[in-house]
Protein backbone atom coordinates (compact mmCIF):
# COMPACT_ATOMS: atom_id res chain seq x y z
CA UNK A 1 0.00 0.00 0.00
CA UNK A 2 1.32 3.18 -0.85
CA UNK A 3 1.84 5.82 1.81
CA UNK A 4 0.37 9.37 1.43
CA UNK A 5 2.77 11.58 1.33
CA UNK A 6 1.98 15.42 3.39
CA UNK A 7 3.49 18.59 1.87
CA UNK A 8 4.94 21.58 3.77
CA UNK A 9 5.41 24.91 1.68
CA UNK A 10 3.95 28.63 1.94
CA UNK A 11 4.20 28.97 -2.16
CA UNK A 12 5.52 26.35 -4.04
CA UNK A 13 2.70 23.69 -4.20
CA UNK A 14 3.40 22.91 -7.89
CA UNK A 15 6.78 22.14 -7.48
CA UNK A 16 6.38 19.96 -4.09
CA UNK A 17 3.39 17.67 -5.42
CA UNK A 18 4.63 15.54 -7.45
CA UNK A 19 1.76 14.62 -9.79
CA UNK A 20 1.24 18.00 -10.65
CA UNK A 21 4.75 18.85 -11.01
CA UNK A 22 5.11 16.02 -13.30
CA UNK A 23 2.48 18.05 -15.83
CA UNK A 24 3.40 22.15 -14.97
CA UNK A 25 7.47 20.85 -16.44
CA UNK A 26 5.41 19.33 -20.01
CA UNK A 27 3.55 22.38 -20.09
CA UNK A 28 6.56 24.48 -19.19
CA UNK A 29 8.33 22.62 -22.06
CA UNK A 30 6.14 22.93 -24.84
CA UNK A 31 5.16 26.75 -23.56
CA UNK A 32 9.24 27.48 -23.96
CA UNK A 33 9.28 25.29 -27.38
CA UNK A 34 6.61 27.16 -28.97
CA UNK A 35 8.11 30.57 -28.05
CA UNK A 36 11.16 29.09 -29.10
CA UNK A 37 10.01 29.04 -32.90
CA UNK A 38 9.40 32.82 -32.94
CA UNK A 39 11.99 33.86 -30.49
CA UNK A 40 14.89 31.60 -29.81
CA UNK A 41 16.84 31.48 -27.08
CA UNK A 42 19.85 29.40 -26.39
CA UNK A 43 20.55 29.47 -22.23
CA UNK A 44 17.81 29.34 -19.53
CA UNK A 45 18.29 31.68 -16.52
CA UNK A 46 17.05 31.01 -13.12
CA UNK A 47 17.57 32.31 -9.58
CA UNK A 48 17.12 30.82 -5.95
CA UNK A 49 15.18 27.73 -5.33
CA UNK A 50 11.71 28.70 -7.41
CA UNK A 51 13.66 28.72 -10.56
CA UNK A 52 15.75 26.16 -9.74
CA UNK A 53 12.99 23.75 -9.74
CA UNK A 54 11.47 24.41 -13.27
CA UNK A 55 14.99 25.18 -14.71
CA UNK A 56 16.85 21.61 -14.08
CA UNK A 57 14.39 20.17 -15.92
CA UNK A 58 13.82 22.37 -18.73
CA UNK A 59 17.05 22.52 -19.65
CA UNK A 60 17.42 19.01 -19.66
CA UNK A 61 13.66 18.61 -21.61
CA UNK A 62 14.73 21.51 -24.03
CA UNK A 63 18.65 20.77 -24.43
CA UNK A 64 19.18 24.53 -23.43
CA UNK A 65 22.02 25.00 -21.09
CA UNK A 66 21.53 27.23 -17.94
CA UNK A 67 22.37 30.71 -15.90
CA UNK A 68 22.92 30.01 -12.87
CA UNK A 69 22.32 33.48 -10.63
CA UNK A 70 23.80 33.49 -7.53
CA UNK A 71 21.35 34.87 -4.48
CA UNK A 72 24.55 35.86 -2.67
CA UNK A 73 27.96 34.44 -3.44
CA UNK A 74 28.78 35.28 -0.11
CA UNK A 75 26.78 32.99 1.18
CA UNK A 76 27.44 30.10 -1.05
CA UNK A 77 30.42 27.47 -1.42
CA UNK A 78 30.84 30.06 -5.31
CA UNK A 79 32.15 32.64 -5.25
CA UNK A 80 30.81 33.76 -8.73
CA UNK A 81 27.96 35.69 -9.11
CA UNK A 82 26.90 33.44 -12.39
CA UNK A 83 27.45 30.22 -13.49
CA UNK A 84 26.59 28.05 -16.29
CA UNK A 85 26.45 28.81 -19.90
CA UNK A 86 28.99 31.86 -20.37
CA UNK A 87 27.94 32.26 -24.21
CA UNK A 88 24.38 32.97 -23.90
CA UNK A 89 23.27 35.36 -26.76
CA UNK A 90 19.43 35.46 -26.26
CA UNK A 91 17.89 33.76 -22.83
CA UNK A 92 14.48 33.55 -21.09
CA UNK A 93 14.37 33.74 -17.12
CA UNK A 94 12.67 30.68 -15.37
CA UNK A 95 10.52 31.88 -12.31
CA UNK A 96 7.23 31.36 -10.27
CA UNK A 97 5.52 34.63 -10.34
CA UNK A 98 6.95 38.41 -10.66
CA UNK A 99 5.99 40.27 -7.12
CA UNK A 100 8.25 43.30 -7.00
CA UNK A 101 10.32 42.35 -10.17
CA UNK A 102 13.79 42.52 -8.02
CA UNK A 103 14.76 39.15 -8.84
CA UNK A 104 14.35 39.51 -12.86
CA UNK A 105 15.98 43.07 -12.59
CA UNK A 106 18.67 41.40 -10.61
CA UNK A 107 19.53 38.65 -13.00
CA UNK A 108 19.23 40.77 -15.91
CA UNK A 109 21.85 42.97 -13.97
CA UNK A 110 24.03 40.24 -13.09
CA UNK A 111 23.93 38.70 -17.10
CA UNK A 112 24.93 42.37 -18.69
CA UNK A 113 27.74 42.43 -15.88
CA UNK A 114 28.79 39.18 -16.87
CA UNK A 115 27.81 38.57 -20.69
CA UNK A 116 27.50 42.11 -21.70
CA UNK A 117 25.94 41.05 -25.30
CA UNK A 118 23.29 38.74 -24.00
CA UNK A 119 19.74 39.95 -24.36
CA UNK A 120 16.53 39.07 -22.43
CA UNK A 121 13.68 37.61 -24.49
CA UNK A 122 11.16 36.23 -22.43
CA UNK A 123 10.24 35.47 -19.20
CA UNK A 124 8.54 31.72 -18.18
CA UNK A 125 6.63 32.44 -14.82
CA UNK A 126 4.87 28.79 -14.00
CA UNK A 127 2.61 30.31 -11.02
CA UNK A 128 -1.02 30.52 -12.92
CA UNK A 129 -1.84 33.64 -10.70
CA UNK A 130 0.17 36.01 -12.69
CA UNK A 131 -2.10 37.64 -15.68
CA UNK A 132 0.17 39.69 -16.93
CA UNK A 133 1.36 39.65 -20.39
CA UNK A 134 4.67 41.50 -20.36
CA UNK A 135 6.84 42.91 -18.10
CA UNK A 136 9.02 46.00 -19.00
CA UNK A 137 7.93 45.43 -22.94
CA UNK A 138 9.48 41.17 -22.23
CA UNK A 139 6.91 38.92 -23.35
CA UNK A 140 5.77 36.42 -20.55
CA UNK A 141 5.25 33.11 -21.94
CA UNK A 142 2.80 31.32 -20.00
Amino acid sequence: MKKKVSIQTDYLERVFEVKEFTKVVDRAARALKAFSKKNPFDAIAFTGNSGAAMAYPLSYKLKVPLICIRKRPSDSHSSLKLEGCVSAKRYVIVDDFIESGSTMKKIQRVIKQELEDAKLVGIFLYDPTCRCRSWHDIPLIQ
